[in-house]
């Protein structure tokens, strides 16, 4: 079913359909209509009761946020220019009021004509980041000038004319800066403003926690964490939030027999299940994410446990995805990749024992066949 009644992709959602760049299971649309008229099209209505969303639903593996406005002509103008941006799903056409054709050609994020600084929440600057993530966006200079300003006075504290975010829009757009083609740039643009700190205090964290130059050379924690999002294959969500967040625990364990970061494995998971439950992911994605973190460190040592050790996480169904994260966290440290081809082998040694009726997981004989 859909709508009877005018809507609009808007936003990030429009500039995904017209760059061709798809979003992270999530989608920005306004109509005309009212909440009535979203309720007549679609059985599964849901609402999220916040600010500028109406009522979501969810349709072919798509989260939907629809905003009720009574004419799409008289929106109040967003103080990021190629965010008014509109696809008119009756037309299949684009509108473009605000003149911000040519900054998305350009990949040239701008302030809109006549914003100033107080214009721009925290929720603008996660959007900004989005779309430098997503879309490859470059700020300009006069946007930089805006956002160090809104930067400077978070440095003196919360901002009342800036609230955090919901809990919902912080999901949706650290989903779209992670799992951006450059997620590294959108993240360094969040903690270089200000919004790392503010809204999450756990990544920020790990921002001058230094280790060990022979086995990361590439700089502290957060540093070491951007690095290892240059080497995904894909930019799968959970990959990328499982790359961000792997070392969660680091900033909090403490050093035992010479292990600097001791258990910081299994402290992570718990840290990242909490900062994952304050964004209101859900617990299924939670459940995963807190597997591969937990179990990170684990493919490096698979050749030389016992299986009975290690059995338990390679049944599990997302241990390839593991070992993926294993891989972009050894490439991280300007290592070479035998380590991720010895588990990987090892791996499949052990799905085919397992599969083999005659041999144990460890691949030996359990009886022999004997036929007369």
């Amino acid at each position: 079913m859909s709508l009877k009644v005018p809507n609009y992709l808007y936003g990030i959602a429009s500039l995904s359909k017209y760059l061709k760049k798809q979003l992270p299971g999530f989608s920005f649309e306004l109509t005309e209509g009212s909440v009535v008229d979203i309720a007549q099209a679609f059985d599964n209505i849901k609402y999220p009761g916040i600010e500028g969303v109406d009522a979501s639903i969810f349709k072919d593996g798509t989260e939907v946020f629809y905003s009720c406005v009574d004419d799409i002509n008289k929106l109040t103008r967003h103080p990021l220019r190629q965010m008014n941006f509109y696809y008119d799903r009756q037309r299949g056409v684009y509108l473009d009021p605000a003149g911000s054709y040519s900054g998305i050609r350009a990949l040239e994020l701008e302030l809109s004509l006549g914003a100033v600084p107080s214009d721009l929440s925290l929720l603008n600057l996660l959007e900004a980041a989005a779309l430098v993530s997503c879309f490859g966006f470059k700020p300009t200079e006069p946007l930089i000038k805006v956002f160090k300003a809104v930067s400077e006075k978070l440095e003196s504290g919360p901002l009342p004319e800036a609230p955090a975010p919901p809990a919902l829009m912080q999901r949706l757009y650290l989903s779209a800066v992670v799992s951006g083609e450059f997620a590294a740039a959108g993240l360094t643009m969040l903690r270089d403003f200000g919004v790392v700190e503010a809204l999450w205090p756990e990544l920020h964290a790990l921002v001058g926690i230094d280790q060990a130059k022979e086995y990361h050379p590439e700089g502290d924690v957060w540093d070491h964490s951007l690095e290892t999002l240059f080497h995904r294959k894909t930019n799968d969500l959970d990959l990328s939030l499982a790359l961000l967040l792997h070392d969660l625990g680091k900033p909090f364990s403490t050093e035992v027999d010479g292990n600097r970061f001791n258990n910081h494995a299994q402290i992570g998971g718990d840290a990242a299940v909490r900062f994952l439950r304050r964004l209101e992911f859900s617990e299924d994605k939670i459940k995963k994410i807190r597997f591969l973190v937990e179990n990170h460190m684990l493919p490096a040592a698979i050749k030389t446990l016992p299986t009975f050790r290690t059995e338990k996480a390679m049944k599990n169904p997302s241990f390839p995805l593991l070992l993926e994260v294993y891989r972009c966290d050894l490439l991280s440290t300007f290592m070479g990749p035998e380590g991720y081809y010895e588990a990987c082998k090892a791996y499949r040694s052990f799905i085919r024992n397992t599969k083999n009726p005659f041999r144990d997981s460890d691949g030996k004989k359990l009886y022999r066949l004997y036929v007369d």
